[in-house]
């Protein structure tokens, strides 16, 4: 038969009582060698040697010598041993002492506890238990509420249970749950019933498990008003830190790191990263892709944890739902991390889970993050841009916006690019865009041109007065680059449409007006040293030249038949060209490609168009490491390459 409740309590009471005793008999024990190790220690470097009794077994000893006095054996563990001075070997021995001495407070915190909860009275388990314990997990949520009536009786025999010293075996979450019932009621701070919970919660802390330890902490954290209170956030940050070392599974690792800076801060979090490190390799696929986006949810970047997260994704492999792939792809593109396998593997999954779906905004947070990672796979962009198509009437207004951004981005048009505009013209409402979102349809407009679609009725939507200098006037980042797109606009007007009629100088003069500046970078930096090798800045060279309609370039010259610098200041003549450098950074090509992003192919398409021979220099190409002579060589190549592919001003 099994043993009554109140009867398993006081046996288990009685262990714990004994086991607390003999580990305090033991480090005390532990700590008086170790003193009298410390004074041997102290006065074995006064003699060269000294007689000792040697033991050769428990009942045998020989007289001996000791003799190199000053080096010590140390015991570091696990079978390591190493040598060190008698001096070094005393401030070992005075650290581990001061372990044996701080350990068993611990220890004698817990036979206090015990011991108090044996001077308690025998527990009425019967109206707890059938009131209150046997209550299934689902009846209770942590807002309290599985119909109001219902939770204020179980609430009722819950309370009462812990202030009379009866909670016996309530599962621990009950006990939490009413806790935060009371916190979020408002409860004055020093009530008897609050404190009776937190007196509770803090003895029950060292048998919690550790998810409920998290739950209790990520609650409390807010109420440290009184100082038993103080105390039980003090207690379970130190039962958390302790357990730190058994965590085994990855949502323990999630709720850790969301509580990092109540546990130590960044050095807390090291050690969470280290242990999740330590156990990647026992996740599944669905837990390291839920590790993934709980660091992307944090805004996390751990480097080495990323790497091992690609790797093990690579290794792992098999099957991905769609849904895990766009989330995948979102987390990467907030975290930065876009690895190579991983990428293609997870473009692989989405282009399978495509055939079986039927939710639109999956698709369009996939075009979303695809953009925004500039990730120009070309079977995932093809493949989703032929869904869209085929999905055309399910599809919201915000879900073309997002395929038509993303194509942009990337600088991509699908083969069958004539239904896929076509759906844009039919549910991108002109009349309706301009007046109730204005930046959402100078995006759409400027997408158009960025892929060489864009239509005469599209550009003079956007020089309308009562559409654009509503735009002017937002000084915010938005407001900084709607007037950096309308110029390139304006620049798509008059090169590319030379029979419309030309912006009027006086609007130009109005965008330009706090018109963005670029910044130089390092590689810009070491191209323009390199190039001042062929053609010296100043008389040959401007750096940071101001070209119409506000055009970025690096630096702009102007060379003759022989590629011979020419001065900047001479008359034109019909053998010079005029050469724009343009410096592609990461940032300005799509990922993993040498295909510069859907602003940059504007950018040398425009310059193109204003009569320069375009000098592009990207990263991929060009080696800052490389010796002056060879960069040089490298930029002369392809100043010949630019010129044979524009003719003669």
């Amino acid at each position: 038969m099994e043993q009554p409740p109140v009867e398993k309590l006081l046996s288990w009471q009685e262990r714990e009582l004994k086991k607390c005793e003999e580990k305090l008999e033991q480090w005390a024990r532990f700590e008086n060698d170790y003193k009298q190790l410390q004074h041997r220690l102290s006065t074995i470097a006064d003699k060269v040697s000294h007689e000792v009794m040697v033991p050769l077994n428990s009942m045998a000893f020989m007289p001996g010598h000791l003799i190199h006095t000053n080096e010590i054996l140390v015991l570091l563990g696990d079978n390591w041993f190493t040598v060190r001075s008698s001096k070094q070997a005393q401030d070992i021995v005075e650290r581990r002492e001061a372990s044996c001495h701080r350990f068993p407070k611990t220890r004698l915190q817990r036979v206090v506890l015990v011991s108090h909860l044996q001077k308690e009275p025998p527990v009425a388990f019967a109206t707890v238990a059938g009131g209150i314990a046997k209550e299934e997990p689902g009846d209770f949520n942590e807002e309290g509420k599985s119909g109001a009536g219902v939770w204020e009786e179980k609430f009722e025999a819950l309370k009462n249970a812990v202030v009379k010293g009866e909670q016996g075996l309530l599962d621990d979450r009950l006990v939490l749950r009413g806790l935060h019932h009371l916190l979020r009621s408002n409860t004055d701070p020093e009530s008897h019933v609050l404190l009776c919970f937190e007196h509770r919660v803090m003895w029950r802390a060292r048998k919690m498990r550790l998810h409920n330890l998290c739950y209790c902490l990520s609650f409390h954290v807010l109420h440290q008003e009184t100082p038993i209170q103080k105390k039980l956030v003090e207690v379970l940050c130190e039962e958390i830190q302790l357990r730190v070392a058994t965590i085994k599974s990855v949502n323990d690792i999630v709720r850790l790191l969301e509580l990092s800076d109540h546990l130590g801060g960044a050095k807390f979090m090291l050690t969470v990263q280290d242990r999740a490190l330590h156990l990647m390799s026992t996740f599944s696929q669905h837990e390291i892709c839920f590790l993934v986006e709980a660091l992307a949810r944090l805004q996390l970047r751990p480097t080495p944890l990323l790497q091992a997260v690609a790797f093990y994704l690579g290794k792992k492999g098999g099957f991905l739902s769609l849904k895990d792939a766009v989330s995948l792809l979102n987390a990467f593109k907030i975290l930065s991390f876009p690895d190579l396998a991983v990428l293609r593997w997870v473009s692989e999954a989405v282009v399978s889970g495509l055939a079986t779906t039927e939710r639109v905004p999956l698709v369009a947070a996939c075009f979303t993050s695809v953009g925004q990672l500039r990730w120009r796979h070309l079977e995932l962009l093809e493949s989703c841009a032929s869904w869209i198509v085929s999905h055309a009437s399910d599809c919201r207004q915000q879900d073309v916006v997002a395929c038509l951004l993303a194509l942009a981005r990337v600088q991509y048009v699908p083969e069958d690019s004539s239904q896929l505009f076509a759906l844009f013209t039919d549910h991108l409402c002109k009349e309706s865009l301009t007046s109730s979102a204005p930046f959402v349809w100078l995006d759409v407009v400027w997408c158009l041109a960025t892929l060489g679609k864009v239509q005469c009725d599209h550009l003079d939507s956007v020089f309308k007065p009562e559409f654009y200098k509503p735009l002017l006037e937002d000084k915010s980042f938005a407001g900084s680059t709607a007037r950096q797109k309308l110029l390139n606009l304006a620049a798509v007007n008059d090169l590319e449409f030379t029979k419309k009629p030309r912006i009027p100088k006086d609007v130009l003069d109005t965008l330009m007006e706090g018109c963005m500046s670029f910044e130089e970078g390092p590689l810009q930096h070491s191209v323009k040293e390199a190039l001042a090798n062929i053609a010296p800045s100043g008389k040959y060279l401007l750096l940071g030249p101001e070209l119409p309609y506000g055009i970025p370039a690096d630096a702009e010259m102007v060379v003759d038949k022989n590629l011979h610098p020419v001065s900047l200041e001479s008359p034109a003549s019909p053998d010079h060209k005029r050469v724009a450098l343009v410096v592609l950074d990461f940032k300005d090509l799509t990922l993993h490609t040498s295909v510069p992003t859907g602003c940059n192919a504007l950018r040398l398409r425009l310059l193109k168009r204003l009569g320069y021979a375009v000098l592009e220099v990207p990263y991929t190409e060009y080696d800052d490491r490389e010796p002056v002579l060879k960069k040089v060589q490298y930029l002369q190549q392809k100043l010949k390459m630019c010129i044979n592919d524009l003719g003669p001003l």
